[in-house]
């Protein structure tokens, strides 16, 4: 805000391309931390979008917060109270989706996916 920040001249020899982003890359591995699954959410939305599979069918997650809740549940299991909220087991934490797209539905926030959407008994995992 003072403008008092000394900069730096960017060494250009030192720049390297980024990799190509294929939808492969883009799915969700719940089995690492939070925050990482989080912030791999975060760095692929809107677009191409981080990915899980949810009865079949392809699940874009595009928001997310992170929860302070610890669990044991195995990564991907999915919690809800079938309302307001949807929460997803990662390796340490749950994470709360708050925006979500279902292959051929439009984007919607949770709440609105699960008036929609009846979470079955095989519903219980992404990824599967």
């Amino acid at each position: 805000a003072q403008g008092d920040v000394p900069t730096q001249k960017q060494d250009d020899t030192q720049a390297t391309k980024a990799p190509k982003i294929f939808r492969e890359t883009c799915e969700i591995n719940f089995d690492q931390p939070a925050r990482q699954v989080h912030n791999f959410i975060r760095g692929l939305s809107p677009y191409p979008a981080a990915w899980t599979t949810l009865d079949g069918k392809q699940l874009k997650i595009l928001k997310t917060t992170l929860t302070e809740e610890k669990t044991d549940l195995p990564p991907g299991t999915l919690m809800s109270d079938d309302k307001t909220f949807l929460r997803v087991a990662c390796q340490d934490k749950l994470i709360e989706l708050q925006s979500v797209q279902l292959q051929g539905r439009k984007r919607m926030e949770v709440s609105d996916f699960l008036n929609g959407f009846q979470l079955h008994a095989t519903s219980g995992q992404l990824g599967e």
